[in-house]
C-alpha cells in the first residue's frame, strides 16, 4: 500500500517552518522526515538530518534521557541550504515562465494558421448537396447508423404524445414532415445502394 504524503506539495521552506513550529512533537516531525526522505536536494538532506536528530532526542527524553537540543532556528547551515534552494527554485521558475510564454506564442501562431486554413477550405468547399440532408442537418456521406440515430432523436423530440393538448396539432404536422423527409432519405439510399 502506498504511503500518503500530505506535504508533498510544500516547499522546503514550508517544511522547515512546520518542523520549527512542531519541534516538540515527535509524531509530526516523523511525517516531515518521511516527506524529506522523498526529496533529493542537499537542503532536504540537511533538514532530514536535523529533524532526524531531534526525533531521536525526543524519543530519548521519553525514555528518561534528558539532553535538551537547541531549537531548529539556530541551525544556520539548514537555513543557508534552504536559502540556496529557494534561489535555485526562483531561477527555475523564471526559466519555466519564459518557456510558457514561448509556448503560448507558438500556440497563438498555430491557432491563426488553423483559422486561415479553415477559411481557405471553406472558400473552396462545395456548396449545396442534397437539400433533404441539409433539412435534418446531415451530410450525404453520413453512415446509415447516423441517419437512424438522427431519425430516432427527431422522433423523440417531435412526437405529438410528448406535447400538451394545445400543441398536438402543430407537433403532429412537424412529426409527419420529419418522417417524410427520413423516409425519402432512406428511399434515396436504397436507390443508390
Amino acid at each position: 500500500m502506498r504511503k500518503e504524503r500530505p506535504y508533498r506539495h510544500n516547499s522546503l521552506e514550508d517544511l522547515y517552518r512546520l518542523a520549527k513550529e512542531h519541534w516538540e512533537n515527535a509524531l509530526f516531525l516523523q511525517i516531515v522526515i518521511d516527506e524529506l526522505a522523498q526529496r533529493t536536494t542537499e537542503g532536504a538532506r540537511r533538514l532530514h538530518g536535523e529533524v532526524g536528530s531531534r526525533i531521536e532526542q525526543l524519543r530519548g527524553e521519553e525514555a528518561g534521557e534528558t539532553e535538551p537540543d537547541p531549537p531548529l532556528q539556530e541551525h544556520s547551515s539548514v537555513a543557508e541550504a534552504i536559502a540556496k534552494e529557494l534561489a535555485r527554485l526562483r531561477i527555475e521558475k523564471e526559466a519555466a515562465e519564459k518557456k510558457v510564454a514561448d509556448l503560448q506564442s507558438v500556440l497563438l501562431q498555430a491557432r491563426d494558421t488553423i483559422r486561415w486554413q479553415e477559411r481557405k477550405l471553406a472558400s473552396v468547399a462545395p456548396r449545396g448537396g442534397n437539400p433533404l440532408y441539409r433539412r435534418v442537418g446531415l451530410d450525404e456521406g453520413c453512415p446509415d447508423f447516423v441517419l437512424k440515430a438522427v431519425r430516432t432523436a427527431y422522433r423523440k423530440q417531435l412526437h405529438p404524445d410528448a406535447r400538451p393538448a394545445d400543441e398536438k396539432e402543430e407537433a403532429e404536422r412537424r412529426f409527419k414532415e420529419a418522417e417524410t423527409v427520413f423516409n425519402n432519405l432512406f428511399a434515396l439510399r436504397k436507390i443508390r445502394g
